[in-house]
């Protein structure tokens, strides 16, 4: 009870975890863990630098904030609360917010997402990344990795629009895509 860690530090990447953690030992070995509530935080300067501790590299994205939840067990993981800050300084700029009711099953999700660029950017370093123009996307995604709804969709670069409503439903070998797109230019 009463978990307080801070780890790293806020000028590089710093993680913070508060809450409280229970736990039993199993009889064919190992534990079971249980949390009513543990609050994550990490933060960091530049987002390409979870990449070590995520196993992938990630884009060069600026300074980002992530915040949720952790409430479960150790087989099923919830996320709650969760709000995610990345990017500025010449990059886009993204937030999620939502839940994520199972995240071993990926089910149960329900986030919120806002992106934006206010200028011209690059992917990757400003000279081996290809210039992009400015833009604004937002979307609701619920349901589960097999079985997505995507809805409110915009998406806007210049003077152009588009509005989607999106079911994505894995199974088989290929995604089966389903919706309405509409576009005053196409």
């Amino acid at each position: 009870a009463g978990i307080d860690i801070v780890v790293g530090r806020s000028e590089k990447l710093s993680l913070t975890a508060r809450g409280d953690l229970a736990g039993k030992r199993l009889p064919v070995g190992g534990y079971e863990w249980q949390s009513s509530g543990v609050d994550l935080l990490v933060e960091g300067v530049q987002f390409s630098d979870l990449g070590e501790w995520a196993g992938s590299s990630l884009p060069a994205l600026g300074p980002y904030r992530i915040a949720a939840r952790l409430t479960g067990t150790t087989a099923a993981p919830a996320l709650a609360a969760i709000d995610i800050a990345l990017g500025g300084r010449g990059a886009p700029q993204i937030k999620l917010a939502g839940s994520v009711a199972d995240l071993r099953a990926a089910s149960g999700i329900d986030v919120t997402l806002a992106a934006s660029a206010t200028d011209w950017w690059h992917v990757g370093t400003a000279a081996d990344g290809q210039r992009l123009p400015p833009f604004r996307a937002s979307a609701h995604v619920r349901g589960a990795r097999q079985d997505l709804r995507i809805d409110g969709l915009e998406l806007t670069i210049a003077d152009s629009t588009v509005n989607a409503s999106l079911q994505v439903v894995k199974g088989g070998p290929r995604l089966r895509v389903t919706g309405n797109v509409t576009s005053p230019l196409i």
